[in-house]
């Protein structure tokens, strides 16, 4: 016989769960953020888990023991909610081996239906037959049937689901939507999106949906227009630019191949703004680093699209991070103005607002984005950034959390949170964070005020790591004794670090003891290979004792594995000059400059290896280089050397 869903104390949980997840009654637009068959299938549950995680595992933690099926099928959906989801499988199985029961059949099956989608229909089917009345396993029975790419029966799931009570407009309208294009109907999948926008205009899925369905109609400016709509709700919506991009799949791994493609596709429609702003993207890339023409990109992508608030905004993003201060702004505001749902765009101007000290404007620009978009990470990581300047170090790392667990890629909400924690003065989950960050990206170091760093040393003297960073800033300062002193004490502690050994080396070698540096070195590369920091010093040592050979192999391994190190490439190109090696030392000039085109040692560099280079070519060649060598660096050569080249110059023409 069925169970009735409202006594059982599953219903509070499907409560807490679905109804927030698909359709949350305060912060609408969460559910509609979400690809369908992706947060159906069992991969995303980020967006929700930033709202309710504290709650589910407070849930999670207040269940009495127990290993009855109802028990355990209970603590399996906690876990699934969490993220637990090894937990979680033995759980449900712990529950269907006490007893036949409906929850645990139906939320295993949800559970896997991106992995095992025709498991998962059997283990549905036996949920629908021992609660008739429970709607949710015909929802994750007709998100299974569009896995395997049955249109028509999921939508008489959808149907189904509908009338035992358990629908909302929205995520309906893209599941219908999602049938019928399976279906090969594209004028009935677009009805079904428009519904969807009508039912949650903040979400851009719906936006999104119908710019596909109309592309299929053949319908191209409205669908471009759509896909428009979606990115002014949200920057990072997935294929939102299937048309600008020629319907072709972007390598983005491959960014020389992907620039050549978007030029043909921007000589063959010169007036598509998307393809102007993709093109920019892609040339702030690290390996293309190529600032001023995307800044021109993105200002002629506005002057096609002046309206468009996503393109307005990505434009004042590009003038800020290029001059820095008030620079873009305005264009933010703009951005606002256009799009004022656009979540995203308020926290991006926020993050400009805080930099620039206007903490009040900042924080009201996060709490909109908050609003509006309570799954971006963005808002949480510079909120909590802005927080931590303010000294509100309890509220910063609760925003920090929230960052990581919607992102824990994010280097830089991994930094604020050391920051936090710091503050917090709970040092060791601190530098469980700082090391991560700084192992991501050297740029992130302990950067506080050294008596700080000396009183977190006094307060936990057991903390291995305190010592090596207090050693590591002592090092940066030129005091390689006390230096060398903290990292004896930091490996005292802690032998298994390559870091710290790599760090203790270039302490002993700065002091004069290259033998056992080299020591230090070898023991850390054994430890870690791949660790940049080792092949650094090794460079460092070996060219102190003229091994010049040598440091050339270790620098080019340390520009390896630290590709956009621009200090790396500068000493490679300096060795390859020393060498002999002109050609190759032009090459790496030339990578440097895409990665600091203003960088005066880099520039001074190339000119010196064009110079080089143009002793050993024929006449033509070697005032080529000349001429080319005193327009990038005319500071190197003195006024007669100027002179003659400028003659040289002047005669060959």
């Amino acid at each position: 016989m069925a169970r009735s869903r409202t006594s059982s104390p599953a219903s509070a949980l499907e409560s807490l769960a679905h109804h927030d997840l698909l359709d949350p009654p305060e912060k609408g637009r969460e559910g509609s953020r979400w690809a369908l068959r992706q947060a159906l299938g069992g991969h995303a549950v980020r967006a929700f888990r930033a709202v309710n995680h504290d709650a589910l595992a407070a849930t999670l933690a207040g269940l009495p023991p127990g290993k009855g099926a109802e028990a355990s099928a209970l603590r399996g959906r906690l876990l699934r909610l969490l993220g637990d989801l090894p937990r979680a499988r033995r759980a449900f199985a712990r529950s269907l081996s006490a007893a036949p029961n409906a929850r645990a059949a139906g939320w295993l099956g949800e559970m896997l239906i991106g992995t095992q989608p025709r498991r998962a229909l059997k283990l549905l089917a036996r949920a629908a037959s021992l609660d008739a009345s429970w709607p949710w396993p015909r929802l994750w029975t007709a998100a299974a049937l569009l896995e395997l790419g049955k249109g028509a029966a999921a939508r008489a799931e959808l149907d189904a689901f509908v009338r035992l009570g358990g629908g909302r407009p929205c995520i309906l309208g893209l599941l219908h939507f999602q049938a019928a294009m399976l279906e090969r109907k594209p004028a009935l999948a677009l009805a079904f999106a428009e519904a969807a926008i009508a039912a949650d205009p903040a979400g851009p899925a719906g936006y999104e949906a119908a710019a596909r369905a109309l592309q299929a109609l053949g319908r191209e400016p409205a669908a471009m227009s759509r896909m428009h709509d979606a990115r002014d709700l949200d920057f990072d919506v997935t294929g939102a630019f299937l048309y600008e991009r020629g319907r072709f799949e972007m390598n983005w791994n491959d960014p020389d191949a992907l620039l050549a493609r978007l030029d043909a596709e921007i000589a063959a429609r010169p007036r598509v703004a998307g393809l102007y702003a993709e093109r920019a993207e892609l040339k702030r890339l690290p390996r293309l680093c190529r600032y001023e023409e995307a800044l021109e990109d993105y200002a002629k992508a506005v002057a096609l699209e002046p309206r468009r608030a996503w393109l307005r905004a990505v434009l004042g993003r590009a003038r800020n991070n290029f001059s820095g201060g008030r620079a873009g702004l305005a264009d933010f505001d703009a951005a606002v103005r256009l799009a004022p749902r656009g979540g995203w765009i308020r926290a991006w101007r926020g993050a400009v607002l805080a930099r620039l000290g206007e903490s009040r404007k900042a924080l009201a620009d996060f709490a909109a984005a908050e609003r509006l978009m309570p799954w971006y990470s963005f808002t949480y990581a510079w909120r909590g950034a802005l927080l931590n300047r303010l000294g509100a170090f309890d509220e910063a790392r609760r925003d920090l959390d929230t960052a990581l667990r919607l992102d824990e890629t994010y280097t830089f909400s991994v930094y604020e949170r050391f920051r936090a924690l710091r503050g917090l003065e709970d040092y060791p989950a601190a530098l469980r964070d700082l090391n991560a960050a700084f192992a991501a990206d050297p740029k992130f170091v302990w950067d506080g005020p050294e008596r700080e760093l000396d009183a977190a040393v006094k307060a936990r003297p057991d903390l291995a790591w305190l010592h090596a960073w207090r050693g590591f800033r002592r090092l940066g300062l030129g005091r390689a004794a006390e230096a060398r002193a903290d990292f004896d004490r930091a490996l005292a502690r802690e032998r298994g670090s390559a870091l710290i050994f790599a760090w203790r080396a270039r302490a002993r070698h700065a002091s004069g003891r290259s033998a056992s540096a080299l020591a230090d070195l070898k023991r850390a590369a054994r430890l870690s290979p791949r660790l940049w920091v080792v092949h650094q010093a090794l460079a460092e040592i070996h060219e102190a004792r003229g091994e010049k050979r040598r440091a050339l192999r270790s620098i080019s391994t340390a520009a390896r594995l630290a590709p956009t190190t621009v200090s790396f490439l500068l000493v490679k190109a300096r060795l390859e000059l020393e060498l002999g090696r002109f050609s190759r030392a032009l090459a790496t000039t030339e990578r440097t400059l895409q990665l600091d085109a203003r960088g005066a040692d880099a520039r001074a560099l190339k000119a010196r290896a064009l110079v080089a280079r143009g002793m050993s070519r024929s006449a033509r060649g070697r005032i080529a280089d000349f001429r080319r060598a005193l327009d990038l660096a005319p500071e190197i050569f003195s006024p007669e050397e100027r002179g003659r080249i400028s003659a040289l110059t002047a005669d060959a023409a």
